[in-house]
């Protein structure tokens, strides 16, 4: 619609119900770390494909669930890190992943699928 509103979204988690109550732009943290996944929610929807878009969306909540189970900004400041931005680590009082808890949150993204999301859509 020419000259609408933008209205935010800010629920990373939520983004494709956002979209679907009619929030046209959106602000989250893990867009950072796990954009080529909401691209194809985005996609799916555009195209009308909601069935799609909620499976994507379903794994963007998933991630997001297994991050927060680490301290979530702690534990993406790590994932940025891994993808290849290093913000640094967190501030105090805030834990940053090491050692085991660090290999444990790796290993449960994975286990997840969260990486092979990535890279599936990086390629599609």
């Amino acid at each position: 619609m020419e000259n609408a509103p933008e209205i935010f979204w800010g629920f990373d988690e939520l983004y494709l119900e956002g979209m679907q109550i009619g929030c046209n732009e959106a602000v989250g943290s893990s867009y950072n770390f796990a954009s080529p996944i909401y691209h194809r929610v985005m996609d799916a929807l555009s195209s009308g494909n909601t069935d799609e878009a909620a499976q994507w969306q379903a794994r963007a909540a998933k991630s997001i669930e297994v991050i927060t189970s680490f301290g979530y900004l702690p534990a993406a400041k790590k994932i940025m890190q891994w993808i290849g931005v290093d913000c640094g680590p967190a501030r105090p009082p805030l834990a940053n992943p090491s050692g085991q808890k660090l290999d444990s949150l790796r290993a449960e993204l994975d286990s997840a699928g969260f990486f092979e999301w990535i890279d599936e859509c990086k390629t599609a």
